[in-house]
C-alpha cells in the first residue's frame, strides 16, 4: 500500500486531517507528507498538520484541523462547540480552541486559543471523535430563555445531553 493510500485511510478517520505524528506512528516518514503536498494530494495547514484532498470535506473538517494545529491537550471551546454540533450558527470566522497549559507553537489565523492551567474541565467530552466542551455544560452556564429550552430539546433529541451508554 502506498503512503498516499495509507494517509487517505488515516485522514478518512479524522475528518480529512492528518498529522505527521499520526503518520510516523504508522511508519510514514515526514518527507512523504512534503512530497504528497507537492504532488497536490495534501494541503499543509500548519507545521505537521495536513488536509488530505482526496477525503471529502465535511463541516467537521475545520474543527479537526483546529484541534490538530493546537495539539493533543486541546478541545473545542464553548464559543464554537454548539456550532460544531449543529445547535447554533456561528458567524465568527475563528474556531475557539482551549488548551491545558501553555501553547508553544504558532497556529493559523482561523484558530483562537485560550490557555488553561491544569487539566481540562470535567465537561470535556467527544463529539464524532473531536474533543469538545459538552452541550450540557454550555447550557448549564447560559441564562434561561426560550432559545435555550428549544436548543436543549434539540440537543436531547440528538443524544448530546447524556453520555452514550
Amino acid at each position: 500500500m502506498t503512503y498516499r493510500t495509507q494517509l487517505r485511510q488515516l485522514a478518512g478517520n479524522h475528518h480529512g486531517i492528518i498529522t505527521t505524528e499520526q503518520g510516523r506512528s504508522h511508519g510514514i516518514p515526514p518527507g512523504a507528507f512534503r512530497r504528497l503536498a507537492s504532488a497536490g494530494a495534501l494541503r499543509r495547514i500548519s507545521h505537521g498538520v495536513y488536509q488530505h484532498l482526496e477525503v471529502p470535506v465535511t463541516h467537521l473538517t475545520k474543527y479537526a484541523a483546529a484541534l490538530a494545529c493546537v495539539g493533543k491537550d486541546s478541545w473545542i471551546g464553548a464559543q464554537s462547540a454548539l456550532a460544531m454540533m449543529g445547535l447554533e450558527r456561528s458567524w465568527y470566522p475563528h474556531i475557539h480552541v482551549h488548551i491545558s497549559g501553555k501553547l508553544r507553537k504558532e497556529v493559523p489565523e482561523f484558530v483562537d486559543v485560550a490557555e488553561y492551567s491544569g487539566m481540562p474541565p470535567r465537561a470535556v467530552t467527544e463529539y464524532r471523535g473531536l474533543r469538545t466542551v459538552s452541550a450540557a455544560s454550555i447550557f448549564a452556564r447560559r441564562p434561561d430563555s426560550s432559545w435555550k429550552r428549544a436548543q436543549m430539546r434539540r440537543a436531547s433529541e440528538m443524544g448530546l445531553l447524556h453520555p452514550p451508554s
